[in-house]
């Protein structure tokens, strides 16, 4: 009954090993991250400044760009969960029960809306996406988050 996909890699390759931890994850992702934009530069032949990145697009209550720039953040957190859900799923609908799942849950009724957070469950930590993050309602998720988070690292932007 959740909405959502699981990409499963049918390769030995040593890439998409895991971490055990979240800091380890972390540390990974943001290599990761370093290596692309590095690669990005050699292929534009510019340089793109990942410590301040741009904004692409105004964001609003309502409104968001689905676009991993200055608005988005990118953590990686674990917790405790009051459900059987994932911690980051379970404390999303939390909020998203109390009036405001239409900008954070995403939905289809009156039409199709997607939500702004995107969580990844890596069996003791997450990854969570939100696009939009520098206002409310999507800035409380991430504070709540945060608040109640075993483990919290941002990891985008640096």
């Amino acid at each position: 009954w959740w909405r959502g996909s699981t990409l499963i890699p049918k390769t030995e390759d040593h890439f998409w090993d895991l971490p055990e931890s979240a800091r380890e994850f972390q540390e990974l992702f943001r290599e990761r991250l370093r290596n692309y934009f590095e690669a990005m530069q050699l292929l534009l032949g510019n340089a793109i400044d990942a410590q301040n990145p741009r904004a692409a697009g105004n964001v609003t209550r309502e409104k968001w760009t689905e676009a991993v720039d200055a608005n988005c953040r990118i953590v990686v957190c674990s917790g405790k969960s009051d459900s059987n859900k994932p911690y980051a799923l379970s404390v999303l609908h939390q909020l998203g029960y109390q009036g405001e799942e239409r900008y954070l849950c995403g939905g289809v009724q009156g039409g199709a809306v997607p939500s702004p957070v995107w969580i990844a469950d890596f069996d003791g930590y997450e990854l969570v996406t939100v696009f939009g993050a520098t206002q409310d309602p999507r800035r409380q998720y991430l504070e709540k988050l945060k608040e109640k988070a075993k483990d919290f690292m941002q990891i985008w932007p640096f």
